[in-house]
């Protein structure tokens, strides 16, 4: 969850839906029973496959909007802004323990 940003209430009932559609497939971890492993089976790998061409197609297909430094500079801001919410996230949550 913590790489997507999601919590285990929104992640859960996505899993379970990609994983009835023979997506994934999920399996409780035996040295540790809160972790949950999930892999890809072989019609997901073929999604995935699929999916990792749509952002190229998607830029392709919009033109040009930013260019080389633009781009750069929007990803260096968004991950500034995801630090700060991962920031703001943790003071929340050591606010709720005390």
């Amino acid at each position: 969850g913590q790489v997507l940003r999601l919590d285990s209430g929104t992640l859960t009932p996505l899993l379970k839906k990609l994983e009835a559609k023979a997506f994934l497939k999920r399996k409780r971890s035996r040295q540790d029973e809160r972790v949950v492993m999930v892999t890809l089976t072989d019609t997901g790998k073929a999604l995935r496959d699929e999916a990792v061409h749509i952002p190229r197609r998607l830029s392709e297909a919009a033109g040009p909007i930013f260019d080389v430094e633009e781009t750069r500079q929007m990803r260096m801001l968004l991950n500034k802004l995801l630090e700060a919410i991962d920031n703001a996230n943790a003071r929340t949550a050591e606010k709720l323990k005390r």
